[in-house]
């Protein structure tokens, strides 16, 4: 606190502010400096001393000028400075070494008149929390900053997704935030929770696209996810970027709002098909019969698409003419094939840039928990009747026109399909290299990486020949180029579940498989041939 003059230039955050009294409250606190014929005051003024005060709908109470500072405390640990200091004992360096907090605690014993006289050495950087440039550190420090941001390693940095973008300190004008570790933040929980409602009403009334935040709003209204159904109250970035996904479609596709909440994880939280699994893989695992979760079977119909009886074009139910009820667009037979279409889902790793507690990336599915076997639809044929069977594609589909490849960076792992994890440890583990000088489909690839085009995906413009090992492979799921991969998008196609001449096959120690041998995959089970049928074929 402060009286009279304002004799302090200082930045404020939320939790340290200077605050500058004027008029009859600061006779309360002021003493006559007979040095500066001013008025200042005094720090040990009773009527200073841990006072509170309330600024900006906020309560501040008195510390000393000093407390929560962020200075460099190196000149402190020299042998020859910090009286303390001897061969076998640093006191500066322990709070860091020895218990593990940057916070540095004013021992009670020492009288503050060896802080007054050796502050000067302690430079000062901002306060807790203060928020500065980067480029306003002096060079010692940033220049420690930046050795760590090159090590972190080279390689192809890949934007494909939204929410990729971190804050990066080394860059101009980029802000930093001092925040010291052990240290309670400012931020009460209920400021938590309204954080979310804040920024949604600051954006949903002052933005100039008040038609798209409009539909937006009545969107979220019905695809609705609950802070209170899925505990998750204090958090912000989970619930903003669900409902951007309705300000981003507003205009658009309904079906691609489907597909971006079916695959979010807080309408997997909130309708509970987050690691649902298949009743094969609970029988597997536990010798039990349990079946997949049928909540989002269920809603996705009759709440968010189809609802429960058939209509006319005009909004007027249809009737069945034999009973004179209104028709069912979906029964019990359709939630329960339908609940097995949505096993497998499992949460991705959380990002080091983003709340703690926070999922903001899509679920994946885990092919090991997933239901593999037909599905039946609403018209009572199969999901994927249409698609044209994976063993009709033509030989070297990956060649062909319209192929589509994704980059992946400098990391081989795919994105798009699934992989043993313990591939990528194996050095036997083989991925094609193509060749740098006559491979065709290199040249294409190449040269996309080297445009730095936005994007990762690549389409061939047509069809291109082959090149060695090019030749002899099936398909493809990875290729690398000049040190970065790509990994490529198959045409959607179906297997058949089960087939003809199949033949039951095991892995050492593992479940069986049904082999076919014109399919590049195997089936999960043959199906059993009668004694009768058997005798007949023998």
């Amino acid at each position: 606190m402060y009286c009279g003059k304002r004799d302090a230039e200082r930045k404020n955050n939320d939790k340290y502010r200077d605050i500058f009294i004027q008029g009859k409250y600061a006779m309360l606190l002021q003493n006559e400096n007979p040095d500066y014929g001013e008025y200042y005051c005094n720090v040990t003024n009773t009527h200073v001393m841990g006072a509170t005060i309330w600024s900006g709908q906020k309560c501040f109470r008195n510390t000393h000028p000093n407390e929560g500072d962020i200075r460099d405390m190196t000149y402190w640990t020299a042998p020859d400075t910090h009286p303390g200091n001897t061969l076998d004992r640093n006191p500066i360096k322990e709070f860091h070494d020895l218990h593990k907090t940057s916070i540095l605690s004013y021992p009670f014993h020492h009288g503050m008149d060896r802080w007054t006289n050796n502050i000067k050495w302690f430079r000062y950087l901002g306060k807790e929390d203060d928020d500065i440039f980067y480029h306003e550190l002096p060079s010692d420090i940033s220049k420690a900053y930046h050795t760590e941001e090159i090590e972190r390693g080279t390689g192809v940095v890949v934007c494909g997704s939204e929410n990729e973008v971190a804050k990066n300190p080394v860059l101009p004008n980029s802000i930093f935030e001092w925040h010291l570790d052990g240290r309670p933040k400012y931020k009460s929980q209920l400021e938590a929770q309204n954080q979310k409602k804040s920024v949604w009403r600051m954006i949903a009334l002052k933005s100039h696209d008040q038609l798209r935040q409009r539909v937006a709003w009545a969107l979220s209204q019905i695809l609705v996810v609950s802070e209170q159904n899925i505990n998750h109250r204090g958090l912000t970035e989970g619930f903003l970027n669900y409902y951007d996904i309705f300000v981003k479609h507003a205009f658009g596709n309904y079906r691609d709002i489907l597909k971006e909440v079916s695959y979010n994880p807080l309408m997997g939280k909130m309708l509970s098909f987050l690691d649902s699994k298949s009743s094969l893989y609970t029988r597997q695992q536990t010798s039990r019969t349990i079946f997949p979760d049928e909540n989002f079977a269920r809603e996705i119909m009759q709440l968010f698409s189809i609802g429960t009886v058939l209509l006319h074009i005009d909004g007027t139910q249809k009737i069945d003419a034999t009973t004179g009820s209104p028709i069912h667009t979906y029964t019990n037979h359709n939630i329960m094939s339908f609940a097995r279409a949505w096993t497998g889902f499992r949460m991705q790793l959380q990002r080091a840039n983003i709340e703690k507690g926070e999922v903001v990336d899509p679920m994946f599915i885990d092919p090991i928990k997933r239901d593999i076997f037909p599905k039946i639809s609403l018209d009572m044929n199969f999901i994927g009747d249409g698609l044209p069977l994976c063993n009709d594609l033509p030989r070297r589909h990956f060649l062909k026109k319209k192929s589509q490849y994704r980059l992946l960076g400098s990391v081989s792992a795919p994105e798009m399909l699934h992989e043993e994890a313990s591939w990528r440890l194996k050095p036997e583990t083989f991925r094609l290299v193509l060749d740098k000088s006559y491979s065709k489909l290199y040249k294409v690839l190449n040269d996309f990486t080297e445009s730095k085009v936005p994007g990762t995906n690549v389409f061939l413009k047509k069809d291109i020949e082959c090149y060695g090992d090019e030749c002899i492979v099936n398909t493809l799921k990875q290729v690398e180029v000049n040190g970065i991969f790509y990994e490529y998008i198959r045409p959607s196609c179906v297997h058949l579940s089960f087939f003809e001449n199949s033949k039951s096959i095991r892995k050492r120690n593992g479940y069986a498989m049904c082999e076919n041998k014109s399919n590049i995959i195997a089936a999960s089970a043959c199906t059993k041939v009668s004694r009768k049928e058997s005798q007949k074929q023998g």
